[in-house]
């Protein structure tokens, strides 16, 4: 598989060729036959990607696995075959597979370069009709035990890298062991704004986003200008990111202890630079319902929706519904980060007030000019308010200053010390 150029085409399963060309109209792929991983149910041997940094050196950007069990922290690839390469880094996910029936499905994958990742069943029991995304692969590390004598037998987990590819819907199944083997074709959006009715919407799981009052009605927004609303929340969101201030190291190590990865600022310049372009791609699909769709996907990416989010996202054929739906969350986001912004700038003055010096104070530096015949003010008493005089004579005792200062306003001559606890009251003429 070639991943220098952008077309990477090739002979697919079926007797169809996948490229990396630009599509700029909608076409649909019939009769696909593909090995099938399905993870609309829960997997008991899904685990952390080792293979990130190996990737990293050929340019790859990563979703990684989660270590956790559970479904909603299962991957759900998303389609990239409507973009061209350089454009569809965010869709290159990893996954580690160590069953016996999953590392054979995956040779087979290999093989043929291509495999079903299903997320979403009508029925449970059946798998016609069932939704997912093929995935292209990209490379497969495998893991032998050494105890065996043959190798071929001997692999205990094997890691891989593929590419979200095209959204299907099973049609057929061929086979089911030692894995499914399946015929699907590919899923499309139904015309853009032919269904235009206000969605329900999907939980956020941020419970700290503020938008669980729901107060704003987003089905009331034309489908016209949904797409250009949430390019705008994608751009914002992208800002937002690139905004942030590098973590101290300190902080890296608590997020680190904590399981919480640290996106650099190296990543964030990298996704603004990856927007520009997508934006500028968009502009050669024709095809309305097509470039919504991309709109939609690239937005679940940039957004970082979270497993049951972006697998709502991959099953629904409604573009408008799909739009409205990742422009509620952006949009949330957005808020609250405004409103932290806000808190800042309101706590701000109290926040540099708690950096004032704390210590000796020192001498003002417009001390080190008066001499004799410099005229100054200095504050008397509450009743006497500020006296205006003519220094007559200036001597340096060590850290102190005294003057001797002749008031205007009954020709008195006084010495008075200048300390730095005291110099608020005097100010020069």
């Amino acid at each position: 598989m070639n991943l220098d150029g952008v077309d990477d085409g090739r002979d697919a399963p079926g007797g169809r060729v996948f490229g990396r060309k630009r599509i700029t109209e909608r076409s649909k792929l019939r009769s696909v036959t593909m090995p099938l991983l399905d993870v609309s149910i829960p997997l008991k041997d899904f685990g952390l990607l080792a293979a990130a940094a190996a990737a990293s050196e050929e340019g790859d950007t990563i979703n990684v696995v989660p270590t956790s069990m559970t479904p909603s922290n299962t991957l759900t690839p998303l389609p990239s075959s409507h973009l061209p390469l350089e454009v569809s880094s965010l869709n290159v996910y990893g996954i580690e597979l160590k069953s016996p029936s999953h590392i054979r499905m995956m040779q087979e994958a290999e093989r043929l370069g291509i495999y079903g990742h299903l997320v979403h069943r009508e029925v449970e029991s059946e798998l016609v009709g069932a939704i997912g995304c093929a995935a292209d692969i990209v490379r497969c590390s495998y893991q032998s035990d050494s105890n065996k004598k043959d190798k071929n037998d001997g692999f205990t987990s094997v890691a891989a890298l593929m590419r979200g590819s095209f959204r299907f819907v099973v049609k057929e199944v061929i086979s089911t062991f030692p894995f499914p083997v399946v015929l699907v074709d590919e899923l499309l959006d139904d015309v853009y704004g032919s269904n235009d009715v206000a969605p329900l919407a999907i939980e956020d799981d941020d419970d700290n986003d503020g938008d669980g009052d729901g107060e704003y009605d987003y089905g009331s927004i034309p489908a016209d200008e949904l797409p250009a609303r949430t390019l705008a929340a994608m751009d914002a969101i992208v800002k937002m990111k690139v905004d942030v201030p590098n973590k101290s190291p300190l902080e890296n190590v608590i997020l680190e202890s904590q399981g919480i990865e640290s996106p650099s600022k190296g990543e964030a310049e990298e996704l603004a630079a990856l927007f520009d372009v997508f934006r500028m791609e968009l502009v050669e699909i024709t095809d309305r319902t097509l470039r919504c769709f991309a709109i939609g996907v690239m937005a679940t990416e940039v957004a970082e929706l979270s497993y049951d989010q972006r697998r709502d996202v991959l099953v629904m054929t409604d573009g408008a519904a799909r739009l409205r739906i990742v422009l509620q969350l952006m949009e949330s986001r957005i808020s609250m980060e405004w409103a932290k912004k806000m808190v800042q700038q309101v706590t701000a003055p109290e926040d540099e007030a708690k950096n004032l010096k704390v210590g000796k104070p020192c001498m003002p530096p417009w001390l080190k000019s008066i001499q004799e015949g410099t005229r100054l003010e200095y504050f008397w008493s509450e009743e006497e308010g500020w006296c205006s005089g003519r220094v007559l004579e200036k001597l340096i005792l060590g850290d102190e200053v005294l003057l001797k200062i002749n008031f205007d306003d009954d020709g008195s001559v006084h010495r008075i010390p200048f300390t730095a606890e005291e110099k608020i009251r005097w100010r020069p003429l």
